[in-house]
């Protein structure tokens, strides 16, 4: 999805070929996530499956990745030309110029004020005031005036003409190894999310008019029939949204899309998205059911799925390494989980590979940091399965390990029983402390997803190894929706929960901390974290672009701190398998960061056999012209 070129970038003639088509046949997908139904933005919460609507829906990104350079470009279907200068406080303006021929799918132009007006809107007070997640834009020159309200005048966008504007990126947040994923802004569209609303700019920057209240955003955000968050109706991407009931999401083409960096438009006619369960995924894809099932990852479910692949012709499969992990994150705002030494003494009692094999056998590894064995970081610096240096709380044998977690206990003050007495191993149920106003219990609450193997797993490898350690730990599985909650500090729930995360190709784990008006800072939702733990992924942050070296030695730095904060413990990453009829083709998962992305290029046989045509003439041309000046 995006890319970084630190060098001056000359016009490049694109002319490749692609298929042209209209777009005919049906594809049912089927993901192992329940669709949330929050379609607008991440900043509500970012489950994968909505995460993949949001693909679908939304386009026309300013920024995308280009793989086979590694690297960040400007989209060359949006953007004409970018021009880059830097003043002399260092900040950078990046001047872009966009192609006149973007339309929603409703036919309205799309315009340099729409990208405008995302920014505005994504920054806005009013958005918290909603329960939005504080906005990760905060780079943008005046950022904060505008957040905070001291401003109504965000400096940091210029609207240059109708299809042109600036973007501002503030000093202090440079250098930054993936600069020009900053720009990685999609258009919204004004006339829908704020009727009656405008966007100016007074020559010192960008601002709305109209009267845009609490109330309206309420309405046009999350109203059950027709808000933007579930039911998106005007929208920018390669598709539309027809219907969502709350389980199923079905999709047609958005005729009004231009098409993708590669000049290619959906040939896909229909898409059908829901829920799909472990245990009968590989029977509900040879019964029609389901075309395709994406991110296959329970072991079980995937060997059954490999063997249908290898006795049937009819069906596929595609594997690719996670940029992603399973974890599970502390609710350290209260309770024993405050404590680093139990946080730690539970990452010592903890059976990782067994967990990992327990769930993924062969697809699965544990890891140790805040990372996924997808990501290129990761590939450059491993060493085996470990990262040099980093903690792994695996001494060598499970003995060892619990010797390890009961002297942690024992010296954070868990000596004593229920009694008051001396707290004996295997006598005593459980451990507790003096907390001045009496006895406090180690005993603790984890969730995770209702329905998942995980729970019996984590019951095994978790549970049972700290009850000998003296932690009586209460395991209980709870719906996706209080998972996110819980995580995010939207409601106050167990003391640990058990999720995953897909980290963006933009690794900005700064980004993840938060800062309360008393100065302490958490990571995530509400995980505990230090000023030691933050600076190490500031400092990752800002490396210069092109330094791929200083990078990695800075990104094991940040692990090393990760492992030794541990605001969640990391337990395993993994291979995913996308299984498919083979009616399906030219699908290829592997190369791109969502299968959403995958099925632009793909088709189903129903379909003709595709004509070609130049590339130049479906996506307007040439790659933009980069410009460093200054």
């Amino acid at each position: 999805m995006k890319k970084f070129t630190a060098a001056v970038m000359l016009a490049v003639l694109m002319v490749t070929s692609v298929p042209v088509w209209g777009a005919s046949g049906e594809l049912s997908v089927g993901s192992t996530t329940k669709i949330a139904g929050q379609f607008f933005t991440d900043r509500f919460g970012n489950a994968a499956s909505d995460l993949d609507v949001r693909s679908l829906i939304h386009g026309y990104d300013l920024i995308c990745w280009d793989s086979e350079k590694g690297a960040f470009i400007t989209d060359p279907s949006v953007v004409s030309g970018m021009v880059v200068t830097e003043n002399a406080a260092g900040d950078r303006t990046h001047k872009i110029t966009l192609y006149e021929n973007l339309k929603y799918s409703d036919g309205t132009a799309i315009t340099a004020k729409d990208y405008a007006f995302s920014i505005l809107l994504s920054l806005h007070p009013l958005m918290e005031k909603l329960g939005a997640e504080p906005s990760r834009t905060m780079y943008l020159k005046g950022a904060s005036d505008f957040v905070s309200g001291k401003s109504k005048v965000l400096t940091g966008v210029r609207l240059l003409g109708k299809y042109e504007l600036s973007v501002i990126v503030d000093h202090s947040y440079l250098p930054f190894f993936y600069e020009l994923g900053l720009l990685d802004f999609t258009p919204s569209p004004m006339h829908v999310l704020a009727p009656g609303c405008d966007v100016k700019d007074d020559g010192k920057g960008i601002s709305l008019t109209g009267n845009l209240t609490e109330e309206t955003l309420r309405r046009t955000i999350f109203d059950e029939q027709s808000g933007y968050m579930s039911h998106p109706s005007v929208v920018s991407g390669p598709y539309k949204l027809d219907s969502f009931d709350g389980e199923t999401a079905v999709f047609s083409v958005n005729e009004n899309y231009k098409g993708n960096r590669d000049g290619q438009k959906p040939a896909i006619g229909k898409v059908k998205y829901g829920l799909v369960n472990n245990s009968d995924m590989i029977s509900r894809l040879t019964d029609g059911t389901f075309d395709l099932i994406n991110k296959t990852a329970d072991k079980d479910a995937a060997q059954e799925g490999m063997k249908l692949a290898s006795q049937n012709d009819a069906f596929s499969m595609t594997n690719y390494p996670r940029s992603g992990l399973s974890f599970i994150s502390f609710g350290a705002e209260k309770g024993p989980v405050k404590s680093l030494r139990v946080r730690q003494a539970i990452a010592w009692c903890m059976d990782r590979s067994a967990l990992s094999q327990g769930y993924e056998g062969n697809l699965g590894t544990p890891v140790s940091g805040w990372y996924g064995i997808g990501q290129w970081m990761f590939r450059e610096v491993q060493k085996g399965n470990a990262i040099e240096g980093v903690e792994t709380y695996d001494a060598g044998s499970a003995e060892a390990n619990l010797k390890r977690a009961e002297d942690l206990l024992s010296a954070d003050g868990w000596t004593l029983n229920r009694e008051g007495g001396t707290y004996t191993a295997g006598t005593d149920e459980v451990r507790c402390r003096n907390a001045g106003s009496g006895l406090e219990e180690l005993t603790l609450t984890l969730h995770y997803p209702e329905g998942s193997r995980i729970g019996a797993l984590l019951e095994e490898h978790l549970a049972k190894p700290l009850a000998e350690a003296g932690i009586l730990l209460q395991v209980e599985g709870v719906s996706p929706e209080q998972i996110l909650a819980e995580y995010y500090g939207k409601e106050e729930g167990a003391d640990m929960v058990f999720l995953a995360s897909n980290f963006d190709i933009v690794f900005d784990a700064a980004a993840e901390f938060r800062r309360d008006s008393s100065g302490k800072l958490s990571f995530g939702g509400r995980g505990v974290a230090d000023d030691a733990l933050y600076k190490a992924a500031v400092d990752l942050r800002k490396t210069k672009p092109g330094e791929k070296e200083a990078y990695c030695k800075k990104w094991v730095t940040f692990q090393k701190e990760f492992a030794r904060v541990l605001p969640v413990i990391p337990v395993y990453s993994n291979v995913y398998i996308d299984f498919y009829t083979t009616a399906l083709r030219d699908y290829h998962p592997e190369q791109y960061t969502t299968w959403t992305e995958a099925i632009i290029g793909a088709y189903v046989n129903e379909s003709p056999e595709p004509e070609t045509a130049d590339a130049q003439n479906a996506s307007s041309g040439t790659e933009p012209v980069i410009e460093f000046e200054g």
